[in-house]
């Protein structure tokens, strides 16, 4: 792990580079996606469980499989889909709300039956 005298030293490194436009360690884009979203992610806890339930009937019914996660990074929810030899991931990003995700899937999946 680099000092912090170290990580400084990169960083005016890395600052040189910028706009020099040789494409090798330069984007100018980088700032864009270091950007965290304002809002506070949520939880799995804190979503209804009526509706993540509803998901795994409707879903088992099918012979599915349903499982819940969340980004490397924290911010976002994921549900996935196993159904006959596909799996889809559906993403929920903060501010979204999962119970609207949820039922939607639940809803298009119950259609199928």
């Amino acid at each position: 792990m680099p000092s912090a005298e170290e990580a400084a030293q990169g960083a005016k490194r890395n600052e040189k580079r910028v706009g020099k436009g040789s494409g090798v360690g330069t984007s100018r884009l980088a700032g864009l996606f270091a950007e965290k979203p304002s809002e506070k992610p949520r939880e799995w806890d804190e979503v209804d469980p009526r509706h993540m339930a509803w998901l795994v009937v409707v879903a088992t019914r099918l012979s599915g499989a349903v499982t819940f996660g969340r980004s490397r990074d924290g911010q976002a929810l994921m549900v996935t889909i196993l159904l006959d030899n596909d799996r889809k991931t559906r993403w929920i990003a903060p501010g979204e709300e999962p119970e609207t995700v949820l039922q939607f899937l639940a809803e298009s999946l119950d259609t199928l039956t």
